[in-house]
Order: structure tokens, then sequence, then C-alpha cells
């Protein structure tokens, strides 16, 4: 597991203190015998449970996935899409986030790691498969501060991809305002 945390400090006088968690829980339907989805999920239920997070960026989660892991967590929700042309088809960067915060539903959303950022299911450079960055602005319900999490998934074959999906990210990153602290989560 990779966190990158990026603060943007330009006229923020006092940080927002979060606990994060950065998990790439593998795809559901992946061959993986011993290690299938059905013999691990209690072990991932029991891996996030053990802190009291405040954001949870997943990577390679399915629909049924974000689902079953939502359903054995109290005091959480989920905001994600998957890769696909459907929103729920294919790998997602889900957000989980405490019930203590709220999500800004006009600052959010998902975007592709290609030439064309908004084409659902895109993909250019040297990249293997479409890959995403999930976002949202968060407002605490307590005190009204605001943080924005961003959750991505880079390709894992592809080094120019790498390198584009990073200055792609930046730049959505930088056209956020200054005064709101980020945190870049990842694999």
């Amino acid at each position: 597991m990779i966190i990158f945390l990026i603060f943007q400090m330009f006229f923020y006088t006092q940080p927002e203190e979060v606990n994060v968690m950065s998990f790439n829980i593998r795809y559901g339907t992946a061959n993986d015998g011993m290690n299938s989805w059905n013999n691990r999920k209690e072990f991932v239920y029991e891996t996030i449970k053990e802190e009291p997070y405040d954001f949870i960026g997943l990577q390679e989660a399915l629909e049924f996935q974000v689902r079953e892991i939502k359903e054995n967590m109290d005091g959480y929700n989920v905001f994600f899409r998957g890769r696909g042309e459907n929103p729920m088809q294919g790998e997602s960067c889900g957000i989980f986030y405490s019930s203590s915060w709220e999500i800004d539903t006009e600052e959010s959303g998902t975007f592709w790691l290609s030439e064309n950022p908004e084409k659902p299911s895109s993909k250019s450079w040297d990249a293997s498969l479409p890959r995403i960055t999930t976002w949202a602005r968060f407002i605490n319900k307590e005190n009204g501060g605001s943080i924005y999490i961003y959750n991505t998934h880079f390709d894992h074959v592809g080094q120019i991809a790498r390198e584009n999906s990073s200055k792609t990210i930046m730049k959505h990153i930088s056209e956020r305002p200054y005064d709101v602290p980020v945190v870049f989560l990842g694999d």
C-alpha cells in the first residue's frame, strides 16, 4: 500500500487531522485459488476495522466487493464508480468515508487517466487497461472544515502511462481551491 499526502497550504492555517487508509483489495473475480475473494474477504473486513478511519481508498474493487464491504462496515458511506462504460462495470477506486463527513456532490467525480479524461473506459499512452481517479470534496459535519480526497490505481505495465497519469492528476488537483488540503491515495 502506498499513501501519498499532498497538502496545499496557501492561505490555510489550521490543517484538519484525518486518519486515512489506502488498500488494494485485488479484484474479486481473479483466479487466486486459496486467496480468492471468498477466502480473504473476512481478512479485508478485519483489516479495515483495525482503526477508525476518516477515509479509506480502495483499489481494484468491483461493485460486489464494494457492496459487501459496505454491508460489513457501520458508520461509513461510499463514493465510487467503475472504470467501464457502465458506472457499475469494472474495477473502481472507491472512497469510503466516515459518517462524520459529508460529500459535496457538486465537487466530486471520476476521470480517466488518458488523453480523454472525461471519456469512460478510455486509455492512452502505453497503458494496458483503462485507469481512473475518483475524487471528492468532503465537509466535516462537526466543524465545517473541508478536504479533497483523490484515489487512484496506476497502470501496472506502462511507465509512460504512469508518468502521464501523474501529470493528469496534478493538473486536476491544481484546479481546486488552494485553501483546501488534498489527500492523494493510490496504488
